[in-house]
């Protein structure tokens, strides 16, 4: 069947895509820098974007953070609130929003 075949394609495909960007998050040398490229992540695949401000749309504990990243909850808090306090990122009920996207991401950049 050539319609299950294409769906079956694209489903594989993007489970490639999802596992690779995981590779690159889980490859990151700190805590901070799986932290951030976590949310970058998450912002693209599940963000609301407004010009340069990306909500993620799905409710995220520091504990689940700490799951993906395959780091302790704490530590995730640490990073969590250093973002906050440089206001690069705002928590507002479990709802993170990245409050300038470039500036966000060259983060990564230092």
């Amino acid at each position: 069947n050539q319609k299950f075949n294409q769906v079956y394609t694209n489903w594989l495909l993007k489970s490639q895509i999802l596992l690779i960007e995981r590779i690159v998050y889980q490859g990151e040398p700190t805590i901070e820098r799986k932290v951030i490229k976590w949310l970058l992540f998450m912002a693209k695949y599940y963000g609301n974007k407004q010009q340069d401000v990306i909500t993620i749309d799905i409710p995220l504990t520091h504990e689940l953070i700490a799951e993906f990243v395959h780091a302790t909850r704490e530590s995730v808090g640490v990073v969590m609130r250093k973002l906050e306090q440089a206001k690069l990122i705002t928590s507002k009920n479990k709802l993170i929003t990245i409050n300038d996207f470039k500036k966000f991401a060259a983060q990564l950049d230092t």
